[in-house]
């Protein structure tokens, strides 16, 4: 006989049994942990009155597909949470994490522009996933060709090999190099990237802050006695010195030359002068190691590229020279309001660093002498010759930035010159850097260039995929919940509980969030405010395929494409959603919640679903990338996926109601009376 207080008992647990949705999350980095359940029985022997009650929670799960490509390859076990990643990503689970560079290598696919090899319904695809252009001597586009192939990374050798196994598949070509001339290949190309980049965004920063730097310099130059600097000054050298060195958001010039010397350093490692291949991987590998720099990649490395040493000194010294620029201003700036004011004292010291305006030239003529030529100044602006403002070798950090990339220039305004109790103002001039010294970084491209590229090595059948234009994530889900929908989550909500206070369980909704966006793209608009289209123009042309993969075709599932509302970065970042559509290009179906249908679930069956990502090249034109990188933008691809069955898991206080701080998804105990208990449901990024 059931007593009533067992009754009242199963009504409780009844109640907290809320519904929720068993999340996972998918992005650039792709995660999801172990899910299964586990019994705790009671026996019943030979004492009547007692009885069992077995339950278990509903369970939508997800796993990274096994190497081999079989759904029954796929385990659960106690101890899957607290396995290495790679082995947790194929268990079932809610958390597939693929944030580990060095066992998945996402970070090393750079997407170029392609297009899908489908059928001419769209319906399927080929197992030669994408198309890629070749050129004719004219450089235009001769042909669309299905030439690529699918590997996994490998991080001893820092390539994608081909293969034909499942999981986590870079997509590109093949040009027959070794492993060896591909790295001294694509250390060229970084290091001619981020030279250029520097230059960019050296120029950049002398656009935005150029007026700034002429307006103090003509300050001082004309200066009296009363001469005063605001706290607007002070500002607009904290932009330089965050232009140089950089921030949690942007790469800065100095590091961009830092970058520049590594891959030249690793490249020359890699060329035919270079020795064995355990130096140019020892290389690699200091050169790709957190906290990287030249001169501890050149102190451990012992390559000593010609001329390099040098440039590396100096390159040092510049770095010092900022970095005390920045602390002088944190002193300076700590407390200041904006009726604050500053004396030539207080400053000079800093612009020195920065924009030495004693070595500065104004028409030819020293900034710190020019109230004693003010008359020629005046002349030139009346006459039309314009004002030209220049800096010189060891004329500070933007000097010493064209002494490694070469000479660069600016237009600005200054603000106003004053002659004689009249004032011009808004004067239009010119800034310039005029080194002195042939751009090392230029130098040292010619002595990587002299030095040649390794012979060939090549393997059979290990010919590594050299340009990569796209990447595939392999999954696997499967529910005990009847007739029930995969769906694509929209919003960000917790991967268990809708009233979850757990960060560690929280989703992260389904959408591409950029992080690194080039200046380049970067346009002026009208009344010269700045014209981003470019870069939604390019977010737009990302595609995605959900499709199931088949030997010889992959059946397409959704279509999805990036759409970005935002008119401005927010927090430096931009967030495009995800819109779903069919093979007919119609949006996909939506349920009550606004999120996307993709797919029937069978109860209790393992199910495969791929996810494509691509650049479209019949989306993307010239003028949609940065002019002088290899990279226009980087982003991390979250989707995030839910079950259309009213899921109820189980009240677990650990995961549900956490102490404070608590994030732990980790946990495999816990018993409950007549209770089934799981691992917490889950989590993939790409």
């Amino acid at each position: 006989m059931i007593t009533k207080s067992q009754t009242k008992r199963k009504q409780d647990i009844k109640t907290k049994l809320m519904a929720a949705i068993a999340m996972l999350l998918v992005s650039s980095i792709m995660m999801v942990s172990s899910t299964y359940a586990w019994f705790t029985l009671s026996t019943a022997p030979e004492v009547t009155g007692i009885n069992t009650a077995v339950g278990a929670n509903g369970n939508l799960e997800i796993a990274l597909m096994p190497k081999t490509g079989a759904t029954s390859d796929i385990t659960s076990a106690v101890g899957d949470s607290v396995k290495a990643i790679q082995e947790k990503n194929v268990t079932w689970g809610n958390l597939v994490d693929l944030s580990n560079n060095d066992v998945y290598g996402l970070d090393k696919i750079n997407l170029y522009p392609a297009a899908l090899n489908a059928s001419a319904d769209r319906a399927t695809f080929g197992s030669i996933m994408l198309k890629t252009p070749t050129y004719g001597s004219d450089g235009r586009v001769a042909e669309l060709v299905a030439n690529t192939s699918t590997g996994f990374y490998d991080a001893a050798k820092n390539s994608f090999t081909p293969n034909e196994n499942m999981g986590v598949r870079g997509i590109g070509t093949a040009s027959g190099m070794s492993e060896r001339q591909l790295a001294y290949r694509n250390a060229r190309s970084a290091a001619n990237t981020a030279s250029a980049a520097a230059k960019s965004t050296a120029s950049n920063s002398l656009s935005n802050n150029g007026s700034a730097l002429a307006n103090i310099a003509i300050k001082k130059g004309t200066a009296t006695e009363t001469t005063k600097y605001t706290l607007e000054d002070l500002q607009a050298m904290q932009r330089i010195v965050d232009d140089l060195l950089g921030t949690a958001n942007k790469t800065g010039a100095l590091q961009y030359v830092d970058q520049a010397y590594m891959q030249y350093i690793l490249a020359y490692a890699a060329s035919a002068q270079g020795g064995e291949d355990t130096v140019y991987r020892a290389v690699q590998a200091l050169v790709e190691a957190d906290g990287a720099t030249a001169n501890s990649v050149l102190t451990a490395a012992g390559t000593n590229v010609p001329g390099v040493s040098d440039a590396v000194e100096k390159l040092e010294a510049t770095k010092t020279d900022v970095t005390d620029a920045n602390d002088l201003l944190a002193t300076l700036m700590a407390g200041a309001t904006e009726a604050s004011e500053f004396t030539w004292e207080q400053i000079g010291p800093i612009l020195t660093l920065l924009a030495n305006p004693d070595t500065m030239k104004i028409n030819g003529i020293n900034a710190n002498v020019v109230k004693d030529n003010i008359d020629a100044l005046v002349n030139a602006v009346l006459s039309g010759e314009g004002i030209n403002v220049t800096m010189a070798t060891d004329g500070g950090v933007y000097a010493d930035i064209a002494d490694h990339c070469g000479n660069y220039s600016s237009q600005v305004v200054i603000d106003e010159i004053t002659y004689g109790g009249l004032g011009v103002k808004k004067v239009k001039a010119r800034m310039s850097t005029d080194s002195s010294i042939s751009a090392y970084l230029t130098a040292i491209n010619s002595a990587v260039e002299t030095a040649g590229a390794p012979a060939s090595n090549v393997t059979a059948g290990e010919t590594p995929i050299t340009d990569m234009f796209g990447y595939v994530i392999d999954l696997a889900f499967r529910t005990n919940a009847a007739e029930s929908k995969l769906l694509l989550q929209n919003e960000a909500v917790d991967r268990i509980y809708s009233d979850n206070a757990n960060d560690g369980t929280m989703g992260h909704g389904s959408n591409m969030t950029f992080s690194f966006v080039s200046d380049e793209l970067v346009g002026v608009g009208a009344d010269n405010n700045p014209d981003y289209s470019r870069i939604t123009n390019l977010i737009s042309a990302i595609r995605l395929v959900f499709f199931t993969p088949g030997e010889d075709n992959n059946t397409v599932v959704k279509y999805g494409a990036l759409v970005c509302d935002q008119t401005a970065p927010v927090n430096g970042e931009w967030v495009a959603k995800i819109v779903l559509t069919d093979i007919d290009g119609n949006e996909a179906t939506k349920d009550s919640d606004g999120n996307y249908e993709i797919m029937n679930l069978n109860q209790n069956t393992a199910m495969q679903l791929s996810v494509l990502v691509y650049l479209d090249g019949d989306l993307v034109g010239n003028d949609d990338v940065a002019v002088s990188a290899a990279m226009s933008m980087s982003g991390k691809l979250n989707l995030q996926f839910a079950s259309s069955a009213n899921l109820v898991p189980m009240d677990y206080s650990q995961l549900h109601t956490p102490a404070s701080g608590s994030g732990n998804t980790n946990n495999n105990g816990g018993t409950g009376e007549g209770t089934g208990n799981t691992d917490t449901p889950a989590e993939p990024t790409t």
